[in-house]
């Protein structure tokens, strides 16, 4: 009965939020954002809005709406997911303090881009990467669709859509030598490229040239977007150049690391790999010490039934031990979904191997610890 409740009251939630009056209530919510950048400024330089002082009030309204939207994509696609995990969150929401779990809510999305300003700060690139991705995805000028790679790509939303599956493969010549975007003859900052205002113009303007070369209305890649960015405004590969070998032995066939691999894919993957080890200390402080013991047995032993594994464990209920299991996976996709650069779907799949024996190394640390 409890589950029943529950679920009926995330779905009013949900409900709510994409009301009328639910949306006024988080483009009113959003407009606090501007009282608190003026009291702590380091909030101008971590967020992706303009929250400069004197603008307009159409401006701030538009900035107000922009920010509601995000807020709102963050609450239905992570934050309302996580809700049942929670049982204090959960409690709330059951007794009729939906605004206690939307202060929370507010806090996690502030809290989710300082934390991504940090990532901003190590791997600029894969966080514009991720940036785009999320805009393209939420804006109702494209639509998006996957390749068989899982890796993202867009078109505008106007008919006639592009067929299925057609998706720009690039071309012999680099899209770096190609007109930079019209509006970056503003000279678009560090801050200013990561905002929707910069980004989604230029995103058209890119497929409009991609379009003009395919000779046709096609797909693109979210990467390739990215990768023409990087060309014109260079400060984006900053980090990933010096992680590059000094002998250009990214270019080597012999390089069986990456053997045949451009200089692009060779710098997607060595900052891949020179994150893992990090990234996956960070997700450690999210698991528990049970859902560590489950993940261990489990995933080294994918045939193992639940109820096998909750007799060693000495759980009475298999019941249980499944849900620390699928708890200790969400945790982990709710991570990975929020980690600088592409997305585990468009890493390699050595990439992913990797960082699941990460993971799991210390996983068996932790539990060999008194």
């Amino acid at each position: 009965m409890s589950a029943d409740i529950n679920a009926e009251a995330i779905r009013l939630f949900r409900s709510w939020l994409r009301s009328d009056r639910g949306y006024r209530h988080l483009v009113r919510t959003a407009g606090s954002i501007f009282r608190e950048a003026s009291r702590h400024g380091g909030l101008k330089t971590v967020l992706p809005y303009d929250l400069r002082t004197g603008l307009s009030d159409e401006a701030r309204k538009d900035i107000e709406e922009e920010i509601a939207h995000d807020f709102l994509v963050f609450l239905l696609d992570e934050f309302i997911p996580a809700i049942g995990f929670d049982s204090s969150l959960m409690q709330d929401l059951v007794n009729g303090r939906p605004h206690i779990v939307l202060q929370y809510g507010w806090h996690r999305f502030i809290g989710r881009w300082k934390d991504r300003s940090r990532s901003r700060e190590l791997n600029p690139r894969g966080y514009l990467y991720r940036r785009v991705r999320e805009l393209v995805a939420g804006s109702d000028q494209f639509i998006t669709t996957g390749q068989q790679s899982g890796c993202v790509a867009y078109a505008p939303a106007m008919r006639p859509h592009p067929p299925s599956g057609k998706v720009w493969a690039g071309g012999d010549e680099s899209s770096g030598g190609w007109p930079a975007p019209g509006m970056s003859g503003k000279k678009a900052g560090e801050n200013e490229i990561y905002t929707s205002r910069f980004l989604l113009p230029a995103a058209l303007f890119f497929h409009k040239e991609v379009a003009k070369a395919a000779g046709e209305n096609i797909y693109v890649p979210v990467r390739e977007f990215v990768r023409y960015l990087s060309f014109h405004f260079p400060w984006l590969n900053r980090s990933w150049a010096s992680e590059l070998p000094e002998d250009d032995s990214f270019r080597n066939d012999a390089d069986s690391g990456g053997r045949g691999m451009g200089m692009e894919e060779a710098m997607d993957r060595r900052s891949a790999f020179s994150s893992i080890a990090a990234l996956s200390d960070q997700l450690m402080s999210s698991l528990t010490v049970e859902e560590c013991r489950v993940l261990v047995l489990k995933v080294e032993n994918p045939s193992m039934p639940f109820r096998e594994i909750a007799g060693q464990l000495g759980h009475p209920d298999h019941n249980h031990v499944y849900r620390l299991y699928h708890r200790g996976l969400a945790t982990i996709k709710r991570f990975c979904d929020n980690w600088p650069g592409p997305p585990p779907d468009e890493l390699p799949e050595e990439v992913k191997k990797h960082f699941m024996e990460e993971v799991l190394k210390r996983c068996k640390k932790r539990l060999s610890c008194p």
